[in-house]
């Protein structure tokens, strides 16, 4: 079974997010990703994980920066 964050990357490079619903999806994993590992926004940890999805986006994906990506993925950590 992987572990939560290669499931999280594998859902990122196995899904289109040009549609809110898988949006959302792809938030709450994270979220739920955060919470289980302590890990805060702003932090290497945080970064790093972050920076790691994002390489998994395609253009069509619907965020044209990584601060945008950032931001939305955060919403509910802050």
């Amino acid at each position: 079974m992987p572990n939560e964050f290669e499931f999280l990357r594998e859902f990122a490079a196995s899904n289109t997010f040009s549609y809110p619903t898988a949006r959302e999806q792809l938030r709450a994993l994270w979220t739920a990703y955060c919470l289980h590992n302590d890990i805060d926004v702003d932090t290497r940890n945080y970064d790093n994980g972050i920076s790691a999805l994002w390489l998994e986006m395609t253009e069509d994906d619907g965020w044209q920066s990584i601060i945008l990506f950032d931001v939305f993925m955060s919403r509910h950590l802050v």
